[in-house]
């Protein structure tokens, strides 16, 4: 079994010029039954969905003269993973970026870009097939904090206004090196592709093609899913939302109270598939129990990040309080300092904000 992941991201944090000790925790849930990600217009008899919740949490580490180590989070990832089998309308893997987020803390400036390339390029090893097909969806709204509570508050955060992170998400996602046959689609709603490159300063095309991959006279129910914690879903769900295309979706949705009242959004989506035969089955790490993931997720939803000391008592806080959860999920890696290479540097500088709303308790499953 192949940890595509971690070598992804071993692989690509090496490109930071700066000697630093980074830990990563890989957490997700035990799988689910999931339907209500189907449209309509696709769901078929017995047809099943398995849902995999997963967090994923960076710190970084400076060396005590004791020898000792503090730690303090960096980024998280959160992302929902729905599995299909044997479906002759759904992609086998379709994963949804729910949200990604920074603290204020300096020591680990151009991680969050390397984190979410390393976790998309790690999608393909998933693919064992030819006839495999993984769809990334992302859905880019700027809010100022999701994953770490209070970071807002820390003067060190950046973070980026609509139209930076709209760039920010193309230009991450772009990289044909995270795939090995791809076909991306961009779309701010509302806005036709001359509009949203003059207001995003998004100027090369590159992989990527204006709209989404729906047909535009389809009905928007029956052809786009519905996610957890997703703008377009709540869209959806609305009553007057029933009859309308996918052309008019994306019309009337860049006007809507999820779109931000004025400011630009986008969705992104990414069809990758598999060109090679079958290779080595990606490990994955142990599976948490519904309860000990919701309360795990809970905690980090009381803690503070509002300054760098605020996060040094937080980071300390968790990795005591899930200390035998943590530890089994956790890999670490070192930059050498001495390697000069960068990737994107000029936007990896920038610190993400993304997507749909302020941080939620999470509740049991029913």
């Amino acid at each position: 079994m192949g940890d595509f992941f971690k070598q992804e991201l071993q692989q690509r944090l090496s490109t930071l010029s700066t000697q630093q000790h980074y830990f990563v925790y890989d957490l997700s849930k035990s799988a689910e039954t999931c339907t209500s990600m189907l449209p309509s217009g696709m769901k078929e008899p017995g047809q099943s969905i398995q849902l995999i919740h997963r967090l994923i949490l960076v710190t970084t580490a400076a060396k005590h003269d004791d020898g000792g180590e503090e730690q303090r989070l960096v980024s998280g990832l959160e992302v929902y993973e729905y599995l299909t089998n044997e479906s002759t309308h759904l992609p086998s893997r379709t994963i949804y970026i729910s949200k990604i987020d920074t603290t204020g803390t300096t020591m680990g400036r151009g991680v969050t870009r390397r984190l979410v390339q390393a976790y998309v390029a790690s999608q393909k090893h998933h693919l064992q097939q030819p006839s495999d097909t993984c769809r990334i969806h992302v859905f880019a709204r700027a809010q100022p904090q999701y994953l770490f509570p209070h970071s807002a508050k820390d003067g060190s955060k950046r973070v980026l206004d609509d139209r930076q992170l709209v760039g920010w998400w193309h230009a991450t996602l772009g990289s044909g090196d995270l795939y090995d046959k791809v076909k991306p689609y961009w779309i701010v709603p509302g806005v036709d592709e001359q509009e949203a490159r003059l207001d995003t300063g998004v100027h090369q095309r590159g992989l990527w093609h204006y709209g989404s991959p729906y047909p535009a006279s389809a009905l928007a129910t029956d052809v786009i899913p519905r996610f957890e914690d997703d703008g377009k879903a709540r869209y959806l769900s609305s009553s007057s939302s029933d009859s309308i295309t996918v052309e008019d979706f994306w019309t009337l949705f860049g006007y809507s109270e999820e779109c931000g009242a004025g400011k630009l959004t986008a969705v992104f989506i990414v069809d990758s598939h598999r060109t090679t035969g079958p290779g080595d089955v990606p490990h994955l790490p142990p599976s948490l129990e519904d309860d000990q993931y919701t309360r795990l997720w809970n905690y980090l939803m009381d803690l503070d990040f509002c300054d760098d000391q605020a996060n040094l008592k937080s980071t300390t806080k968790l990795l005591r309080k899930w200390k035998p959860v943590l530890a089994s999920r956790c890999f670490k890696t070192t930059t050498v300092g001495n390697n000069k290479r960068t990737v994107d540097q000029a936007l990896a500088t920038e610190t993400p904000i993304v997507n749909v709303l302020v941080p939620k308790r999470r509740k049991k499953a029913d």
